[in-house]
């Protein structure tokens, strides 16, 4: 159940090893930390901030497949400048060119990597769990009974938040 009730949460190791990477910082230690990391699921933005991130990963970890969040530009922008300051993201602010710069760099490094991926659009994939459903079908991960997930999927859904998400979008 704890896994469930940490759904949607970036992991603090994750974070911290990502923060280094694009940083340049510990360079020798990258491959042995990427492998510490057993989490089945990983969930950081920061795999979106261009490729170095996305690249030294899939040095290590070539079993990877994405699920790429994907929403408005506006709320992108929006959300970036909340973003915890401990984060040091110097693309924090509302200049939509880092996004698209950054993004557009990640994109292609997952095509030329050749890296499975899926997208869902956020939020509407949360009140949708067919999509999901389909979208883990598609990357091999559909090895669960489909009903008993529908049902974990109802129990970490904060559907309150997606229908004002919504609303805002």
């Amino acid at each position: 159940m704890q896994e469930l009730e940490r759904a949607g949460m970036e992991n603090s190791l994750v974070w911290q090893l990502n923060k280094d990477i694009r940083g340049e910082k510990k360079i020798g230690t990258w491959k042995s930390r990427i492998r510490e990391i057993t989490f089945p699921v990983i969930k950081d933005v920061r795999f979106t901030w261009g490729s170095i991130i996305l690249r030294t990963w899939w040095e290590v970890r070539q079993d990877m497949k994405l699920m790429i969040l994907t929403r408005h530009i506006k709320d992108i922008i929006q959300s970036r400048k909340y973003a915890k300051p401990n984060w040091d993201d110097e693309r924090r602010g509302d200049n939509i060119e880092f996004f698209r710069s950054d993004f557009r760099e990640f994109m292609y490094a997952v095509g030329e990597l050749g890296i499975p991926y899926e997208t869902l659009r956020f939020p509407n994939f949360l009140c949708n769990y067919e999509t999901v459903y389909c979208a883990l079908r598609n990357l091999g991960y559909a090895d669960f009974d489909k009903e008993k997930g529908q049902e974990y999927w109802g129990k970490i859904v904060r559907f309150d938040r997606v229908e004002r998400w919504k609303r805002e979008s």
